[in-house]
């Protein structure tokens, strides 16, 4: 999977490439090596919940540890998608 910073933002579906409620077992290979060989970061938000920043930060994905999905995406600066309904 690769991460997509120019796709479009689909309300209540994805954006980057990624979709909301997918398992971060789908998405694992975008979140090893993350901050240490791959840019990007991770930080733990409360008990159950970690938030994934991919690359320069374009995209940030927030996931319920508890059941492993992917229940948040945000678009931040440098995002190039466009907002499609």
């Amino acid at each position: 999977m690769k991460l997509q910073s120019e796709a479009k933002i689909i309300p209540n579906i994805g954006l980057g490439g990624l979709k909301l409620r997918a398992k971060i077992t789908d998405i694992q290979e975008l979140l090893t090596g993350l901050g240490v060989s791959k840019k990007g970061s991770f930080r733990i938000i409360s008990p159950f919940e970690v938030a994934y920043s991919f690359a320069e930060g374009e995209v940030e994905a927030t996931v319920d540890i508890r059941n492993g999905k992917i229940f948040r995406l945000t678009a931040q600066k440098g995002y190039a998608g466009t907002f499609s309904v």
